[in-house]
C-alpha cells in the first residue's frame, strides 16, 4: 500500500495529538517488534532508528514514522498519534490519515495502488457453459490455486506501475508477507504472488 517513495513526500512535522500516549505506544510496539519488522519500519520510513528513539522519548512523531509503524505492525495510524484505540489497519484509515494532514495527493497515489476488486471487463475470461474456466486460462494452473484477477487499469494505476522501483517492490512484498500472518485477504494475495514468482 505505502512505499518509501510515497512516504518521502510527507513533511517531517509532529502529528501527535497526545505526546504521552504517543511515547508509550511507540516505545511499546517498536520495542516488542521483531528485528526484521524494526528494519522494515526504518526502510519504509526512510529514517534512521535514532529518529524512532527520539520520537518515543519526546512524544513528537512525524507522519512518515507513524505510517511506517502502522503498515508494518498492522495497527491504525491514529493509535500512534493518541487519537484511537489499537485496531487492525485498514486502507481507509491510511487514506483518512493522509487527508486529515493535508496529503490529498499522496492519498490519491495510495488509492491507485489499492487492489480493489472490480467487475471483470468484456475482455476478461468468463466461465464457459459448464461453469469451467476456458482451458487457455486454467489448463496450467494447479487445482488449489485457480485464479482470475480483475486488475485496475486506470491511468493513475498505469503511472504507479511505471514508476515502481525495485526498492518499492521489495518493500511492498515485505509488507505483504507481514500482513499475510494477520489478514485472510493478505494471505490470499501472498499466495498468488508466491505462485506467480515460482511458476514457470
Amino acid at each position: 500500500m505505502l512505499t518509501t517513495g510515497l512516504l518521502k513526500r510527507l513533511k517531517q512535522v509532529n502529528v501527535s495529538k497526545d505526546a504521552e500516549l504517543t511515547k508509550v505506544r511507540l516505545k511499546e510496539d517498536f520495542s516488542g517488534a521483531k528485528n526484521a519488522s524494526k528494519r522494515d519500519i526504518e526502510t519504509l520510513a526512510g529514517q534512521k532508528r535514532a529518529s524512532l528513539y527520539r520520537a518515543y522519548n519526546t512524544g513528537a512523531v512525524n507522519a512518515r514514522l507513524v505510517l511506517a509503524m502502522a503498515q508494518t505492525l498492522n495497527v491504525t495510524p491514529f493509535y500512534y498519534t493518541g487519537e484511537d484505540e489499537k485496531k487492525p489497519l485498514e486502507a481507509i484509515q491510511v487514506l483518512e490519515f493522509l487527508k486529515v494532514h493535508g496529503y490529498t495527493d499522496v492519498a490519491a497515489s495510495v488509492s491507485a495502488r489499492l487492489d480493489n476488486p472490480k467487475p471483470p471487463s468484456d475482455k476478461a475470461p468468463t466461465e464457459g457453459p459448464s461453469g469451467d474456466m476456458p482451458k487457455s486460462v486454467a489448463a496450467d494452473e494447479p487445482k488449489e490455486l485457480s485464479i482470475t484477477l480483475a486488475l485496475p487499469n486506470s491511468s493513475a494505476m498505469q503511472k504507479a506501475i511505471a514508476s515502481l522501483t525495485e526498492e518499492d517492490a521489495v518493500t511492498l512484498l515485505k509488507a505483504l508477507l507481514v500482513r499475510e500472518k494477520l489478514d485472510v485477504t493478505a494471505e490470499h494475495f501472498a499466495k498468488v504472488v508466491k505462485w506467480i514468482i515460482l511458476s514457470k
